[in-house]
């Protein structure tokens, strides 16, 4: 009965949540050492990870505006980890939301180096967290509820998968405004034919892709798509 599929969704988002946490931890464990690199296209890749959240994320009522370039932004790093540290960002954009807000992504190239900004309309981070946003278990809900926060993974995913390339990253945020994460990282020559491509559907149709695992809570999945 509708008891019994109630039952069965609230179980299957535990699931995810469980996988969430663990596979955060696993990044932070990969992040303690050398990480292997390739050459990855990111435009492609912030495209279809965005057009991908969105779609699964549509019942929250979030737009997601994207300007990228039309041409590839090749940068030297490990797609799986940069594929994490987006969607950590977006899930904070998605998970602090109030009315009127908007996710907004830019890739450009400056001074050898590709910055991808996000930025938010949502509910900003308190001006006495902003030192310690980034730190491994640091969590402060935004909302004042602290008697259920997150583990504070996600933004030192961010800022550790970042270094690990070369890049820098940085947190702009006012309380009730909205927040604003760049992120610079060196651009690449690349290597012709090993340039890793990205495709929404790369993501939408694996039900256990890191779109549905990073947005568990937030999203539909794909048997409910």
């Amino acid at each position: 009965g509708e008891k019994d599929l109630s039952y069965l969704d609230s179980v299957e988002n535990n699931c995810y949540t469980l996988l969430r946490l663990t596979r955060n931890l696993e990044c932070l464990g990969v992040l303690e050492r050398p990480v292997s690199t390739a050459t990855v296209d990111l435009a492609a890749l912030v495209e279809a990870l965005c057009t991908s959240a969105e779609t699964v994320s549509r019942e929250q009522n979030i737009p997601f505006d994207m300007d990228l370039p039309p041409y590839p932004v090749l940068v030297r790093g490990d797609k799986d980890l940069l594929s994490e540290a987006i969607l950590n960002i977006l899930r904070n954009s998605i998970q602090f939301t109030r009315d009127g807000n908007r996710v907004s992504l830019r890739l450009y190239v400056a001074a050898g180096r590709a910055v991808l900004t996000i930025e938010d309309r949502g509910l900003g981070i308190r001006e006495e967290n902003l030192p310690h946003i980034f730190d491994a278990y640091f969590s402060a809900d935004p909302y004042g509820d602290d008697d259920a926060p997150g583990m504070g993974l996600g933004l030192a995913i961010v800022k550790g998968a970042t270094r690990s390339f070369g890049g820098t990253v940085a947190l702009e945020s006012r309380y009730g405004e909205g927040t604003s994460v760049p992120r610079p990282v060196p651009r690449d020559k690349g290597i012709p034919g090993a340039v890793l491509g990205s495709e929404p559907a790369d993501y939408l149709l694996d039900r256990y892709s890191t779109v549905y695992v990073q947005l568990c809570g937030y999203c539909r999945y794909p048997n409910a798509l």
